[in-house]
């Protein structure tokens, strides 16, 4: 169930015996049906780093949206993953811009998403526009370690429940792992699949 305004996220609980320690996002979406830990990746960053907790430890439960990612590959063929933290085409502030689904706020350590929250039952969708000067880009790519690189003329953030882009031959991340050979990639999101405990 997603969080609504003014509602408390999660509830309290026990970090179940069969809770499994993830050291990134990629790890968390592979086993959604088990309560997570998390010790690092930008899903972690985006909860606030918490302190990682052992099975029989007293904790919050919270359930975190998860993104049904399929993607075309060159060959014909379609490959499914889950992802919790993002899915990007391309790299931020880079020269032939940006696309980026961003669930936890957080994109390589950057902050691109701060009004962003993991279990609310959406995602934010990040675009960079290609024809942004190199200074501008710069100075957005520094600014985005704060958050502070939106508003910007040149970068829109919307709330999405799906998408659907074409990758021609820029590189694909699904919660940081590169996967190669896509054409073009999809996504729906599934609010509060995945319950992380903290």
């Amino acid at each position: 169930m997603s969080i609504s305004k003014g509602s408390e996220w999660g509830h309290a609980g026990t970090v179940p015996h069969e809770a499994g320690g993830c050291s990134s996002g990629a790890e968390a979406a592979t086993e959604p049906r088990h309560v997570a830990i998390l010790t690092a990746g930008d899903l972690h960053r985006g909860l606030g780093e918490p302190m990682a907790k052992s099975p029989g430890d007293e904790c919050r439960i919270l359930p975190v949206d998860l993104m049904r990612v399929s993607v075309e590959l060159g060959d014909g063929s379609v490959l499914e993953r889950n992802a919790v933290a993002h899915v990007c085409v391309g790299r931020f502030a880079a020269r032939r811009g940006f696309r980026g689904l961003v669930n936890a706020g957080f994109v390589d350590g950057a902050n691109l998403a701060p009004r962003g929250h993991p279990g609310d039952g959406r995602v934010e969708l990040v675009t960079m526009n290609p024809n942004v000067s190199w200074r501008q880009r710069n100075m957005a790519r520094r600014r985005a370690a704060t958050g502070t690189h939106v508003p910007h003329p040149a970068i829109r953030v919307s709330s999405v429940v799906e998408w659907a882009s074409d990758v021609d031959g820029e590189e694909l991340r699904i919660d940081a792992v590169v996967i190669p050979g896509a054409r073009r990639v999809s996504v729906r999101l599934e609010p509060g699949r995945v319950r992380v405990a903290v």
